[in-house]
Parts: C-alpha cells; structure tokens; sequence
C-alpha cells in the first residue's frame, strides 16, 4: 500500500516498481482520487498502479491528456464517471488499463466531456450508473471518443426489471451524445457482451444526434438489445449507428454483418469453435493510437489484441478485442 497522490502539478511518470498493478496500490480512503488539472500531457505517466477507493473519480483529467499504461482502476465513485472523468478537452491514452466495479450517476466506469480520449487494450466490466437518469453503465461519451481491442462487459445502466415499469437506464454498455453530422464514438475490434440497461441500449445506446461507428466488432448477449437510439426522453428514434464487418445478435443492416453466436468464455473472450475467428476485415486494422508494443512506431497497424498477443494471426484478423491463437494446432 501507498498513500494518496491527490494532484499530479507536472511532467512526471509514476510507475510502480514491479510493473504489477496489483503490488502498487493506491487506496484513496474514500478521499478524492487521482487528479490532472495543470494542463498535463502525453509525457505524464501513471504506469502499472491500481486506484481505488476514490469518492469523486478514480482518476480526474480537467483539460489535461496523460497516459496511464497497465493501471487497474476500481471500487470508486462519483456523480460522473466513477472510474475516469475527462472534462473540458481532456484527450487521455489509456493502454492496457482495467476499469471495473466503479459507480457513478451516470458513466459509471468512464465519462468523457470534450476532447478525445483514446483506450487501447483494456477492459472495462461490472461498472454501474445507478441515478433516475442513467446513461452509460461501463462508458458516457459525450466526445469523440475511440475504443480499439476493448472488452466491455458485465456493466449496467438503471434499474432493471421494475415491477413498477418504471425502468430506468439507457446503454448499459456505453452511451454516446453528439451533434448532428457528428461521431462521438468509434468501436474497433471490441467485444460488448452481457450488458444491461433499463430503458434500451443494453449494449450500445445513442442518443438522435450520434452516428458511431463500429468495425470488427461483437455485440452479443446484451439486454434488453445491443444497440438502440433513444431521445433524452427515453423515446426510441432512428439509430445512426454505421456497423461494418461486425457481429451483432439479431442482425444489423451493414457490409460485412453477421449474427451468429460468437461462442465467447465467460470473460469474452473467443473460444476455440468461434465462428468469428479469422472473419474481420484485415483492411480495417486501425493505426496505432498508442504506442503498445514500445517500438515507437505510430505508423504500424495496432500490432496486439487485449492479451497483447499479435493482432494479425494467420494474415486474418478475428471480430472483437481478442485474436485467438491456436498455438497446438488442436481447434
């Protein structure tokens, strides 16, 4: 255990010695969390540390973008993102980072506000957003937002099964707003499974200004639906999302879709007899937005899936966060 860092004031790197976030652990006592409000960048550091405990935000960027690499970030709360709240053109790059068990009103795992935060590689389940008006149980994006090899599990949104039918919750997974003509969220190879929201958008709920994209991607066994548009009101309206090469259960309209069931472990990852395996579209590998294999190339194709095992296996890439690798030869 290590005390409260409360406010990082400048260019500095904080990384465990060991590298293993669950030997570094920084218990904020029910005290504020982690916080970047002097215009820190790219170069400040938060690297293999778990945040927990925090009562207003895990982490806290206010137009600040750091880079936290292999941090767990779990058990805190606040009104908005519980995990990480980006605020005020903050652009944070999460790599390999784990975002569980938090809570908040709304964003319950992670709230962004402006900017352009960038998650490679990490995990984000069993986050909740838990007041009358719900929106976001693991993700609130309210700016463009990019998620690539992602896993997106096991969070919720509202209240569920109201005897009342007074059910409340919209994206159990993720909720993104925007402005019309705008895409406040790009999905890239992840996998969003066993979500739940009240209202609709049990895995992915947008509201009539959004049009996020998807590529590659899973969404499976969320409830009530995978995906839904909804007004503020709770109104369904027409969905802009624009899927490719993706699989959703029950079908969507878009090049390259499927539904078929995707055969995921409990932990979403694919299993050996996925039919998902080698069925992306290897033109779609998105670019490095973080640097996740240390080679210093931002040129390369992402170059690791969420296990950080090769993206590209085979010359195929597979649907959702992780590349299963039959290393036996036995699938």
């Amino acid at each position: 255990m290590v005390s409260p860092i409360p406010t990082i004031v400048a260019t500095i790197t904080v990384r465990s010695a060991s590298g293993d976030p669950y030997r570094c652990v920084i218990d904020c006592a029910q005290q504020g969390g982690m916080k970047f409000v002097t215009g820190e960048g790219p170069l400040s550091v938060l690297d293999g540390l778990t945040v927990r405990n925090a009562n207003d935000s895990g982490i806290f960027c206010d137009n600040a973008s750091p880079s936290l690499r292999r941090c767990v970030i779990r058990d805190n709360q606040s009104t908005a993102g519980g995990g990480v709240r980006c605020w005020n053109e903050s652009s944070p790059t999460l790599t390999d980072c784990v975002i569980r068990d938090n809570t908040a009103d709304e964003g319950g795992g992670f709230a962004c506000q402006g900017g352009q935060p960038v998650l490679t590689n990490c995990v984000i389940t069993g986050n909740r957003a838990s007041s009358g008006y719900a929106r976001g149980g693991g993700l609130l994006c309210q700016c463009p937002a990019t998620l690539i090899n992602c896993i997106v599990a096991r969070n919720t949104a509202g209240v569920l099964d109201d005897p009342t039918g007074s059910a409340t919750g919209q994206g159990g997974g993720l909720y993104c707003a925007g402005s019309l003509g705008n895409s406040p969220l790009t999905l890239t190879h992840c996998t969003i499974t066993g979500n739940a929201a009240g209202q609709g958008g049990g895995g992915l709920c947008c509201d009539e200004y959004a049009a996020p994209l998807v590529t590659n991607s899973i969404l499976w066994a969320n409830q009530p639906d995978e995906i839904q548009s909804l007004s503020h009101q709770g109104t369904p309206v027409p969905v802009n999302a624009v899927v490719a090469y993706s699989n959703v259960q029950g079908g969507w309209t878009g090049i390259g879709n499927t539904s078929v069931n995707p055969r995921l472990t409990p932990s979403g990852h694919l299993s050996a007899m996925s039919p998902c395996i080698d069925l992306g579209n290897i033109s779609n590998l998105p670019a490095v937005l973080a640097d996740v294999d240390g080679d210093g190339d931002y040129a390369e194709p992402v170059p690791l899936d969420v296990n950080r095992e090769t993206r590209v296996f085979n010359d195929a890439v597979d649907l959702g966060a992780d590349e299963f690798q039959d290393l036996d030869g036995d699938r």
